[in-house]
């Protein structure tokens, strides 16, 4: 057996590396037949980095450990008939070290788990909560008419859709279909808002104003301003869908903005809404539902929109009835 009455740091190499990555290596590195026999070791109470230095030198094994971890430490006196694993358990007692057994069957010097999660609190160890606003079903629908395939959830369509939902149009005080698409960031208006035809640009191609959708049919929008307060859903298919929804008047191959309207309920529906906007201009709005008949077979939805003051232009009011 081997004693070690007063440490041999001869062989000690210290590597201080512009990020001191590894602080220090000792020994040789393959396994030492010592370090797997106990060998009578009496070391006094020391900084931790040497009393490290001299298991690797009796054992002639090798310790890698980050500086950082060793550095204001110290370790505890041991003596005894020690394997250099019992050593190096023994040394690192109280530290929140441990050690981990490197391929050639050296040590390698590390934080122990608990600690090293709480010193990274990114790491996999811990739960990350993320929270966030409602998207998905109250600004837009998870559902769109694409066409004879029907009405399809979004991820299901074989088109890039946006549904805009009726609360989106009311949070919105959207009051023409120009106020609502603007909140689609492929949707670019070229006509002014007060113009007497609106038209679109949907991905930077044309969109004619009576190419506008009421329920999948074409030319029963107002050609110039189509309104939006009989809408319960604006479904937007970006990209040529003629082959799915048939062809526009104008032939429009951008895409298709298409107005569903409100239908009545099995509740009645009736809602009163005034408004002011601007300097001068006030609108009055009714919306009316009801179901009727055996078994509430039949159903009807009026709206009716008023608007009178400093409209575009002098002298003149804005009524809508659908």
């Amino acid at each position: 057996m081997n004693t070690l009455n007063q440490p041999r740091r001869g062989r000690n190499r210290i590597l201080m590396g512009a990020a001191s990555a590894f602080a220090i290596t000792l020994g040789s590195l393959p396994i030492s037949v010592l370090a797997q026999e106990p060998t009578q070791i009496e070391m006094p109470a020391q900084p931790l980095n040497e009393a490290l230095g001299d298991i690797g030198n009796l054992y002639d094994i090798t310790v890698i450990a980050p500086d950082a971890l060793l550095r204001g430490k110290r370790a505890p006196a041991i003596s005894g008939s020690l394997t250099a694993e019992q050593a190096i358990t023994q040394t690192l007692a109280g530290s929140a070290l441990t050690y981990r057994r490197s391929a050639n069957g050296g040590f390698i010097i590390e934080q122990e788990r608990d600690q090293a999660a709480s010193a990274n609190p990114t790491s996999e160890a811990d739960t990350i909560v993320v929270t966030g606003k409602k998207y998905l079903g109250s600004i837009v629908e998870t559902e769109a008419g694409v066409g004879f395939l029907g009405t399809l959830d979004y991820k299901e369509t074989p088109y890039s859709v946006t549904a805009f939902s009726e609360e989106q149009i009311a949070n919105t005080q959207s009051v023409a279909l120009a106020d609502l698409v603007a909140f689609d960031p492929t949707i670019r208006l070229n006509q002014p808002r007060s113009g007497s035809e609106q038209g679109f640009t949907i991905r930077g191609l044309k969109q004619f104003a009576n190419d506008t959708g009421f329920n999948g049919l074409f030319g029963i929008n107002n050609i110039g301003r189509a309104s939006i307060e009989n809408a319960a859903r604006v479904d937007v298919i970006r990209g040529p869908a003629t082959g799915i929804i048939g062809v526009p008047l104008s032939q429009s191959l951008a895409g298709t903005i298409n107005i569903i309207p409100k239908r009545a309920e099995a509740q009645p529906t009736r809602q009163i809404t005034a408004g002011y906007f601007g300097r001068s201009t006030a609108s009055f709005q009714a919306d009316v539902g009801q179901r009727f008949g055996t078994d509430d077979l039949f159903g009807a939805r009026l709206n009716f929109r008023t608007t009178d003051g400093g409209v575009a232009s002098p002298d003149s009011d804005e009524n809508r009835i659908f």
